[in-house]
């Protein structure tokens, strides 16, 4: 089977186990539709109008930092501790390692948690701005947005860049899953990682040799994310960001194909 089929099978799969499917992936959209709603329910027809005048770019890119926000991580990690340790809470690896390369299946697995994580933020994305726009025709007033193709292009960098600084955390899911061979390790781990490096970094001024390179992955959303929305961060900066969060997503992942080809699945 090649690794285009392990994917179709493996979002299949997913797509059919409902529960693991809201919490992980509905549920930060959602709760980012109800956060929209609050604010244009709650604010003054004056600060509406104010925070309308505010460009397309800088409002469609405000959404995509969810991707690193410790809170929406925990979702996150119920979806990907689901793909990579249900085989073993079920013990259905022997029945999947005999029909196809180990590597493919670990590959599918991940293709499938960064689909669906990009389909999350992209229908929050969407939300947030439908609900500004219904807000802006409520109040009788127009927005003003324009996008050229430039903006539409710094906005995809900023999406994809926004997928895999949530990739990284499913590659790591996916390394204590095959580790610990438990699901709620593979939530809890990852999870308690992400809320450390943010408090660590709040705190703590980071090494400066790892935040010249762009190897902290909040740093390196919040300069993509930033560039994306007409901030003060410059080409160059962005797109190494973009090359340094892809390749922060790999570097787990790969490390997962590796441990999964060498373990033991006599049981499972």
């Amino acid at each position: 089977m090649t690794l285009a089929g392990a994917f179709r099978g493996e979002l299949y799969r997913t797509l059919r186990n409902g529960s693991p499917l809201f919490w992980a992936y509905c549920a930060v959209p959602l709760v980012m539709i109800l956060m929209a709603l609050v604010v244009e329910l709650s604010v003054g027809l004056d600060v509406s109008k104010a925070r309308g005048m505010r460009p397309f770019a800088d409002v469609a890119v405000a959404p995509l930092a969810t991707a690193g926000n410790p809170i929406a991580h925990l979702f996150y990690a119920v979806g990907a501790a689901t793909l990579f340790g249900g085989e073993y809470r079920w013990e259905t690896w022997r029945l999947l390692a005999p029909r196809n390369r180990r590597s493919r299946l670990v590959g599918a697995k991940f293709l499938v948690f960064a689909l669906l994580v990009a389909a999350s933020l992209l229908a929050g994305l969407a939300a947030t701005l439908a609900v500004r726009l219904l807000g802006a025709a409520v109040d009788g007033f127009s927005l003003g947005w324009k996008a050229d193709g430039a903006t539409l292009l710094r906005l995809a960098a900023a999406f994809a860049g926004s997928v895999a600084e949530a990739a990284i955390l499913g590659g790591v899911a996916a390394c204590v899953a095959i580790a610990t061979r438990s699901v709620t390790a593979a939530i809890l781990l990852p999870f308690l990682l992400s809320t450390s490096a943010v408090f660590a970094l709040e705190y703590y001024s980071p090494p400066a040799l790892l935040d010249a390179m762009l190897l902290i992955p909040s740093h390196s959303g919040d300069a993509l994310r930033s560039w994306a929305g007409g901030g003060p961060v410059d080409s160059t900066t962005a797109l190494a960001s973009l090359a340094a969060l892809v390749f922060l997503a790999l570097l787990p992942a790969a490390a997962a194909v590796l441990m999964f080809k060498r373990q033991d699945l006599a049981r499972e």
